[in-house]
């Protein structure tokens, strides 16, 4: 009997190297994360340092609380959101080709927030070909 073929990834394109190379372009990320917002999970992630699972598990639900917010029942849902805090802040981008996936960037208080929005935009346009293998 020959073995099952594998499970298909949830986002092909996207893995913990890809998030790796997109992060070392943005000197003030120091944490970048894929998360599936239906679900709850990272899909994959890329720190400076370890982040314990519990840890990146709060940033994922995080994303989604941040993303499911609208101010009126007629507005559609957000597409991005930025959380400031004193010592870090939370950039998150919903990934238009796959709505229910999120991107989220936490950088350094003080960084450029335009353009690490546009950085992220621009990251998520290069793996709009959904379902081709990077």
């Amino acid at each position: 009997m020959s073995d099952p073929a594998p499970l298909a990834s949830p986002d092909p394109g996207v893995n913990r190297a890809t998030l790796r190379a997109f992060r070392s372009t943005l000197p003030d990320c120091a944490t970048v994360i894929l998360s599936d917002l239906e679900a709850g999970l990272v899909l994959a992630s890329d720190a400076s340092f370890a982040h314990p699972q519990e840890q990146l598990d709060a940033l994922a639900a995080d994303t989604a609380r941040a993303l499911s917010c609208a101010l009126d029942p007629g507005v559609a849902t957000p597409h991005q959101a930025v959380l400031l805090g004193p010592t870090a802040s939370h950039l998150v981008l919903r990934d238009p080709a796959i709505p229910s996936h999120a991107l989220t960037c936490i950088c350094a208080p003080d960084a450029d927030l335009r353009s690490m929005l546009q950085a992220m935009a621009g990251f998520l346009a290069r793996q709009g070909r959904r379902g081709t293998p990077a």
